[in-house]
């Protein structure tokens, strides 16, 4: 059984990288012989992307690995995750990357948290519990109701959402105690050296919380319209705080829009981009995910009825709108098709993750495959901000 603080050790399962320049940045390719599953999660640190993934052997076993490049598509060895599995990764202390991962070698809803270098120079991490978290921002976490998604058992409440930070002393990572987010659950959360931020639709309306360091909390309605009166729709924060101007993207059935609020809690809501519905769902957006900081604004993914893309966000103004329906990847605003090197199948590769790092994007695709076959490749698009 390895030790919790011995250095991590390159893969020993063989992946490959090509990188070649492309039109406004650089394209990766990596290839596995016998197959990768990338994981749904990763983060950017400095100029440096990591990102986490199961690579497999002629034996049929895998490794989870940890994969990573810098803004300028250069490439790390692809280091192998010894203590667990299913990483949750974030940025830490100074910003370097930490992970947490459930201890295949312990209880099933055990989880460790340990930095990704410098494991020798900490003492042995403590354990905590395996429930998902997801970064926030500060070293907090948000931890989902578990009754998001399945009603609670009859005569019993909805278990709320709820914030939890982590604090790194002497390298142990200790959890604090959870800050209870107010009923209903669906909050979207913020982490700022103001406190923590949510935002939650209640009662007919969006509403922005504040929980302060001292112990504080306010709260304020934010005019935000939107066809979906029973749910509201996505409101995912860029930025939230009470002190400046706060950024968040919203999506109803069929529009994304930018909302500006101001500190005194006006509203600004400009449309982006609408997708009407192809066929008998009347919604043309599916899903939007969390915003990322990129160069001097912000991106995010998207999908609907038909299409995928990614956005990116400057200044107050759209400046780029990658959209697929199918075929290659174009630029609204630009009218550019992407390039995704010569001799691609473009409409092979689908939209997976979106990482940002001050000089701009980071952009990965993995390829569409039959249910039950492995990928044996995957592609990385840097663009410029």
């Amino acid at each position: 059984m390895p030790a919790p603080t011995d250095e991590l050790k390159p893969t020993t399962i063989p992946i490959s990288w090509k990188r070649e320049d492309a039109e406004g940045g650089w394209l990766l390719r990596a290839s596995a012989p016998q197959g990768i599953s990338l994981l749904s999660d990763g983060c950017a640190f400095g100029s440096q992307v990591v990102m986490s993934a199961n690579a497999y052997g002629a034996d049929g076993g895998y490794e989870c690995v940890y994969l990573r490049f810098d803004d300028k598509g250069e490439v790390a060895p692809a280091l192998h995750e010894n203590c667990g599995l299913l990483p949750t990764l974030f940025a830490g202390p100074e910003g370097a990357p930490w992970a947490k991962v459930v201890d295949p070698y312990g209880a099933r809803d055990v989880g460790l948290v340990l930095p990704l270098f410098g494991r020798t120079e900490v003492p042995a991490p403590k354990s905590m519990s395996a429930k998902p978290l997801e970064p926030i921002g500060e070293m907090h976490f948000l931890v989902e109701s578990p009754h998001r998604y399945k009603k609670p058992p009859a005569g019993r409440a909805a278990t709320p959402d709820s914030v939890v930070p982590l604090t790194v002393k002497k390298g142990i990572a200790k959890r604090g105690k959870a800050l209870k987010l107010p009923l209903p659950i669906g909050h979207r959360a913020y982490a700022s050296e103001e406190g923590v931020h949510s935002v939650i639709y209640e009662r007919g309306q969006w509403v922005h919380h504040t929980f302060e360091r001292g112990g504080d909390s306010t709260s304020r309605p934010l005019a935000i319209s939107g066809t979906m009166k029973e749910w509201g729709g996505w409101l995912l924060p860029a930025h939230l705080s009470r002190q400046s101007e706060s950024t968040l993207i919203h999506a109803d059935a069929t529009t994304l829009s930018l909302v500006r609020v101001g500190v005194d809690g006006s509203v600004v809501q400009t449309p982006l981009r609408t997708f009407q519905p192809r066929g008998d769902d009347p919604n043309g957006i599916y899903n939007v995910w969390k915003p990322v900081a990129m160069g001097n604004g912000f991106g995010f993914k998207a999908n609907g009825d038909g299409w995928n893309g990614w956005f990116w966000v400057e200044e107050n103004e759209l400046k780029a709108a990658w959209v697929s329906d199918g075929g290659p990847y174009r630029d609204e605003v630009s009218g550019r098709e992407l390039d995704l090197g010569a001799g691609l199948h473009r409409g092979g590769f689908r939209l997976w993750a979106l990482f940002g790092t001050p000089a701009g994007a980071q952009v990965v695709f993995q390829p569409v495959v039959e249910r039950g076959a492995k990928a044996t490749e995957f592609l990385v698009r840097g663009l410029a901000t």
